[in-house]
């Protein structure tokens, strides 16, 4: 098997808009990208997301008031630097946008697991259990819209994408589970995750 390996990142967000653009360059064999965005509805709110124009497909979307969270992903996205266009619904949501893409990920069947939690109010840790296959990466996407605002602090043994105090990505290889924590009491805290398949 391929070693799947980070290639980059890149977040942008909208305070009030019917979308978000997030310019995302990408190198390298056997590659994905994965988007993860927020929205303080309880409903779904976003429409859809595109790279250079070719729709992504949604991985998962825990919706819940105050913190929902959504993940989506593309096999084989063109190399070189292109948009990532998240499109919402309607035309005053608040989203945090982050983008990842990884080399190494199987072209056929790239999404061994998913998994996510949207448990509501709840105190600081947050640990979501994740299923890997030997070499996979588990891919981790955890927000909140709470106005009382919150920082997370990335777990052991994962690596932080960490452009947002309340909206963050990590990675981590053989993951069991996908962890964070926070000093900020109790808030609605919602966590997407996908595991990668090497190649």
């Amino acid at each position: 098997n391929m070693t799947i390996a980070f290639d980059a990142s890149s977040s942008n967000f909208t305070g009030w808009g019917g979308s978000v653009t997030v310019p995302h360059t990408v190198s390298g064999e056997n590659r994905i990208i994965i988007a993860g965005c927020t929205s303080a509805s309880a409903s779904d709110k976003v429409s859809g997301v595109t790279y250079n124009g070719v729709a992504m497909t949604r991985a998962r979307a825990e919706i819940v008031s105050s913190a929902s969270v959504y993940l989506y992903y593309l096999i084989a996205p063109d190399t070189g630097t292109h948009d990532v266009v998240f499109t919402f619904t309607t035309s005053d949501v608040a989203s945090n946008c982050i983008v990842a893409s990884f080399t190494g990920v199987d072209q056929t069947t790239p999404i061994y697991s998913s998994t996510g939690n949207s448990n509501g109010y709840s105190a600081s840790p947050r640990s979501l259990a994740v299923t890997t296959t030997s070499g996979g990466v588990a891919v981790d996407f955890i927000g909140s819209s709470d106005v009382r605002g919150i920082t997370f602090s990335v777990g052991s043994g994962q690596t932080g994408i960490n452009p947002f105090a309340n909206a963050k990505m990590s990675y981590e290889t053989d993951a069991t589970s996908m962890d964070w924590t926070w000093a900020d009491g109790e808030r609605s805290v919602s966590q997407s995750s996908v595991s990668l398949k090497a190649a």
